[in-house]
């Protein structure tokens, strides 16, 4: 499965929404997150791609397509 749609699906879990109604350029914030639920989507993609996230680029969770970045930058450093 692509990595953006894997994270839309997680977000959209997180917040009780469907995947297909999230925007790559969605404002999390704006999609109803608070900060706890971001922690939770930033653990849920490490259980779910196997990877560990800094806890210092939690904070640049802005956006789902800064949420993909993430992802596969962190994917990209276990190579």
């Amino acid at each position: 499965m692509e990595v953006t749609q894997r994270v839309k699906e997680i977000i959209a879990a997180e917040l009780h929404l469907k995947s297909s109604d999230i925007p790559d350029n969605s404002n999390i914030k704006d999609l109803g997150a608070d900060s706890l639920s971001v922690v939770n989507m930033v653990l849920a993609f490490e259980g779910e791609f196997s990877i560990s996230v800094p806890d210092d680029a939690v904070d640049s969770v802005i956006t789902v397509k800064d949420a993909v970045d993430l992802v596969v930058d962190q994917l990209s450093r276990k190579v």
